[in-house]
């Protein structure tokens, strides 16, 4: 029986102007999560959402939310986030932008979400094996920031498979998410290599030729066709 794939639309490519109605869309679409990236500059170049933003959201929707924190002291936000999240949101460290991370995720598993993190596309598998026990989402991200759109390399494919190999050989139950300007195409060789799920964005659900349901009806009818 093939595992259900789910789909984590990225907020950052929907309309902030009509974000509820966008969240509402989303959700009559068939999206299984929402993807919500935290930046503040000290990793990367972009400031994006602020956590403040986190009860407005869990205010209008069920859905579990997966918070990507580009910080670098994501605890100073743990204890606000926790009052409005559940044990269906992920809260999701970037790797390579903090320490402590097996205290972290440990401080997000008592507050009661799923302890989750991200390794850049430079990051080594190697660096994720101590952290295992800790750890029961990995976000790979299979494209840099701000690159031109390639064709996925044959090593990141390779990665997710490894990644997938890590966990299972300690037994270790978690989710493998990829994000990284992914289309339809890469959607399905991902899947094949171990993806869970799919963070999404103008290549698959903000388009302008397909309405967000006939987007994911499309991406459904490719991973069921694989």
């Amino acid at each position: 029986m093939k595992r259900k794939i789910k789909f984590a639309p990225s907020l950052e490519r929907a309309d902030w102007l009509n974000l509820e109605q966008e969240i509402h869309a989303l959700e009559e679409a068939g999206a299984d999560m929402l993807h919500l990236d935290i930046m503040d500059r000290t990793y990367g170049e972009t400031i994006l959402f602020s956590p403040r933003i986190i009860p407005a959201i869990k205010q209008i929707t069920n859905l579990p939310l997966d918070i990507h924190m580009y910080v670098s002291d994501p605890k100073v936000y743990f204890d606000e986030m926790f009052q409005c999240l559940n044990a269906h949101d992920y809260i999701n460290l970037e790797m390579e932008a903090v320490q402590d991370l097996a205290k972290l995720m440990q401080l997000i598993r008592e507050g009661g979400s799923i302890p989750a993190i991200s390794i850049d596309i430079q990051t080594p598998v190697y660096m994720l094996e101590e952290l295992v026990p800790y750890v029961d989402m990995v976000n790979v991200i299979i494209r840099s920031a701000g690159c031109r759109y390639q064709p996925i390399r044959e090593h990141i494919l390779e990665k997710i498979a490894q990644i997938r190999k890590l966990f299972l050989s300690q037994h270790k139950q978690f989710e493998l998410e990829v994000d990284g300007s992914i289309n339809f195409k890469d959607s399905v060789l991902l899947v094949e290599q171990g993806a869970d799920i799919l963070v999404l964005g103008t290549k698959v659900i903000f388009r302008k030729d397909l309405t967000y349901k006939e987007s994911c009806q499309k991406l459904r009818s490719c991973l069921e066709c694989r």
